[in-house]
């Protein structure tokens, strides 16, 4: 989808010569990115996989170096928190739920948004094997922490017990 800005994302790419990006998943804008994959020749660099089975999506994660997340706007990305529980660097913009669960430099690295030279720039931080073991530890923090079922039992009680009161 759009909202996703994976465009922005692969122009990246372009001004990164030694990374790979790997995006997974389908929609409406595939046809668009697979063009803007072979105008800027990145065909070697940048594959699109369609859906995927969740079994290989993890598998994928587990073996990747970072995760990023592009979008121009987002809820909260199931995707981001299961990355953050896998103790990945991960890579976001400041948009809906993520900024909550966020810090930069802490627990992941903050990108600009629909900015393709910024966020090169800060994908470049990736190449800190410290900087991306520590904040991949204190993302899986992160998500140990906010992201149990518990706690989220909690929030949906406490969300539905309002929801009753502001009704009465």
């Amino acid at each position: 989808h759009w909202s996703k800005a994976y465009d922005d994302l692969i122009r990246a790419m372009a001004l990164l010569p030694e990374a790979t990006l790997t995006i997974v998943g389908d929609g409406p804008e595939r046809e668009h990115l697979l063009f803007l994959v072979e105008e800027l020749r990145l065909r070697e660099r940048v594959q699109i996989t369609g859906s995927l089975s969740y079994i290989h999506f993890v598998d994928m994660l587990l073996n990747a170096t970072a995760y990023v997340q592009s979008s121009i706007a987002e809820g909260f990305s199931n995707a981001l928190a299961e990355a953050m529980a896998c103790g990945k660097l991960v890579f976001a913009t400041p948009v809906g739920g993520t900024s909550e669960v966020i810090c930069d430099g802490v627990n992941g690295i903050i990108l600009p948004i629909a900015n393709p030279s910024g966020i090169a720039q800060r994908l470049e931080l990736a190449r800190d094997s410290q900087m991306k073991r520590q904040l991949g530890e204190q993302a899986r923090q992160t998500a140990l922490q906010q992201f149990t079922s518990d706690r989220h039992a909690t929030q949906f009680a406490k969300f539905f017990a309002s929801a009753l009161i502001a009704r009465d």
